[in-house]
């Protein structure tokens, strides 16, 4: 479970950068936008166009030697899952930092609310506290809105279900409060996530704006 947590965790960590390069490049976008050169919709395209094919090769950079050195589940279904979800994590974590940096009026600003939508993240994911264990207010609400929760739940599904290696593997999955979403459920929430940080980047982009006139 460490192992499986620490990936994504990894995974979003290597989007931070992500905020230094939109702030270097707002103003001219800002500009650019205001002399009708093109518009929130091309210049959002054209930053997930770019990084596409990056996150896809570090993901698989990472995960095709960890994968095997580790000795999680052989078979490529299952580590097809476990792609999919650290790609995922890392397209969620790509827009988040966009979008953080779009909303930002400065770098300081935005390196504060990283961590901060970071930390919350990592702690309703349901391995700091398991969800069961959780206040009442708190795990009925948080780790529903924790998009590193439904990643990091597909990764321990993937590892865990019906694996006749870890007899206790059923008891491990109720333990976390992973018992009610499949692997397909997660990955379809994780879509949704998807598209909702991709949504507020792209709005960000079109409304937001800090220049100084």
């Amino acid at each position: 479970m460490s192992l499986l947590y620490f990936s994504i965790m990894l995974m979003l960590m290597g989007q931070l950068d992500n905020i230094a390069i939109l702030l270097n490049e707002r103003l001219v976008f800002y500009r650019e936008r205001g002399a009708k050169a093109y518009g929130a919709l091309a210049y959002f395209i054209s930053f997930f166009l770019l990084q596409l094919p990056i996150l896809i090769f570090n993901v698989l950079f990472y995960s095709i030697g960890m994968y095997p050195l580790t000795g999680l589940r052989s078979g490529a279904g299952r580590y097809g899952n476990f792609f999919f979800f650290m790609l995922m994590s890392a397209y969620c974590g790509m827009f988040m930092s966009y979008t953080i940096a779009a909303i930002s009026k400065s770098t300081e600003v935005a390196l504060s609310y990283f961590p901060a939508c970071l930390i919350f993240n990592m702690f309703y994911a349901g391995y700091v506290v398991y969800i069961p264990s959780m206040d009442d207010w708190q795990g009925k609400f948080f780790p529903y809105i924790s998009f590193f929760r439904y990643s990091f739940q597909g990764l321990v599904l993937n590892e865990f279900q019906d694996n006749s290696d870890l007899p206790d593997s059923h008891d491990y999955i109720n333990m976390l409060g992973f018992d009610f979403i499949s692997i397909a459920g997660c990955a379809a929430v994780m879509f949704l996530f998807l598209g909702f940080f991709a949504s507020t980047f792209y709005l960000a982009l079109r409304y937001v704006d800090f220049e100084e006139r």
